[in-house]
């Protein structure tokens, strides 16, 4: 039989507390004879009958958890059955939210590497997060625990319909929140002229207060002039930063595929020296294009496999118009190399007037047949077929024709009186130069 303690200091209890305290007395005996034995007094029978209850709705989920450290009840003298069921030591704070849940009703999910306990809302939170972001990029280490706990409360409330998280609208929580966290850190900066009192007084300010607390200093021409600081914030900057950061660190999920490159691209008449370079530098484009995904139907199977019948014949003639570019592009850059240095060996022995726009203009066609195979080879990559294994020669040579072109175009600013026979010259020099350096190869 359960006994209750009865602080010894209590004993001026009302009426009521006394009543309770009997009433619980007679429970606990009437649960420790077991359900046959009958109560011996009906308020105790109707009190087991309330617990009895309770416990049931418990079971069936019926509780709704407590959301309120203030709602949980303490166990203390005098309680009846209903109140001490309903007091349940399993109750704990989400790690994010600060939420209170209880373990035994709500799902929660256990840290194994700290003591933690998070709600279902804020597990999910997370796995989407680190799903989709890549969070030290997004600078997710520098928001204080308040933000946090501000964020996850209000990420709770971004579901659909059917009650499951939405990645759009978390993202804008995610962006509003970095965004309140920069404009307060904008707000440290600040600004401002210094100038009389008197101007201040003009314009309504307090006079005495500027001179007791304002930043000062001393002017030749006016004496002492103060400083009031002002603040300026521009919020679209700011939200405008947070919002490209929050792009550029989201993950590159699967299923993304990068758009291809417009007809007509690398056919220029003008050579783009820029996208040349970004061309040379960077490795193709066609390796990180993800491969289609497989189809399942047979539907989509015969379609994909009549789309790749068809472009076969045209892929054919792709390929073999870019071997007939690249190799003229070669045959260009061979005529073009060794011409330069006997272009300058003569320049400086002779003076003679060298004509080498004719020089200029063979590198540039060669280098726009160049960007015009690579270009044809992004389109074929875009397409899903693999990139052949002459792409690479293809850049080395448009990037030794681009040095080729900047090298003949400072030396044509050098020349500015050109002759009419100055290609010819240029083709003579080389000549001599390639019979000059058989000869000692000969020799040697």
């Amino acid at each position: 039989m359960a006994a209750v303690v009865v602080d010894s200091q209590d004993l001026t209890k009302t009426d009521d507390q006394v009543r309770d305290a009997s009433q619980l007395v007679a429970a606990t005996e009437a649960d420790a004879k077991g359900p046959d034995q009958s109560l011996s007094t009906p308020e105790a029978s109707e009190t087991l009958e309330e617990g009895r209850g309770s416990q049931d709705d418990k079971r069936n989920g019926a509780l709704v958890p407590v959301t309120d450290a203030s709602q949980v009840v303490q166990p203390m003298e005098g309680m009846t059955w209903q109140q001490l069921d309903s007091y349940n030591s399993s109750q704990a704070y989400c790690h994010h939210c600060k939420k209170l849940v209880d373990t035994k009703i709500e799902k929660v999910i256990r840290k194994k590497g700290h003591r933690s306990l998070t709600c279902q809302a804020c597990h999910n939170i997370c796995t989407m997060l680190y799903k989709n972001f890549d969070m030290q990029a997004l600078g997710w280490q520098t928001l204080g625990s308040e933000d946090l706990v501000s964020f996850f409360k209000s990420a709770h409330m971004c579901k659909d319909a059917g009650g499951r998280f939405k990645l759009d609208k978390i993202k804008l929580q995610i962006t509003e929140t970095l965004t309140t966290i920069h404009r307060t850190l904008t707000r440290k900066t600040s600004g401002g002229s210094f100038l009389p009192l008197s101007v201040y007084e003009q314009q309504g300010y307090d006079v005495k207060a500027i001179e007791e607390k304002a930043e000062w200093m001393s002017s030749a021409l006016f004496g002492k002039v103060f400083r009031v600081a002002t603040i300026t914030v521009d919020h679209e900057k700011i939200e405008e930063v947070v919002r490209e950061r929050v792009q550029s660190a989201m993950r590159k999920v699967g299923g993304q595929k990068r758009s291809a490159p417009k007809d007509g691209e690398g056919e220029q008449d003008d050579v783009d020296m820029e996208s040349l370079a970004s061309l040379e530098s960077s490795d193709s484009e066609a390796s990180s294009v993800p491969k289609r995904q497989k189809s399942k139907t047979g539907k989509a199977k015969k379609v994909k496999k009549q789309k790749t019948q068809k472009l076969t014949g045209e892929q054919k003639k792709i390929k073999k118009e870019n071997q007939a570019q690249i190799k003229k592009a070669r045959a260009l850059e061979k005529v073009v190399a060794p011409a330069l240095p006997a272009a300058k060996r003569a320049l400086k022995a002779d003076h003679a007037p060298v004509a080498l726009e004719g020089l200029v203009q063979a590198a540039k066609e060669s280098i726009k047949s160049a960007t015009k195979f690579i270009a044809n080879a992004e389109k074929l990559s875009a397409k899903g077929e693999k990139c052949d294994p002459w792409e690479f020669d293809a850049k080395k040579c448009a990037k030794e024709l681009r040095a080729t072109t900047a090298e003949a175009e400072q030396l044509a600013k050098i020349v500015k009186n050109l002759g009419t026979d100055g290609l010819a010259t240029l083709a003579k020099t080389a000549v001599e130069a390639a019979q000059a350096e058989a000869t000692k190869n000969n020799e040697q």
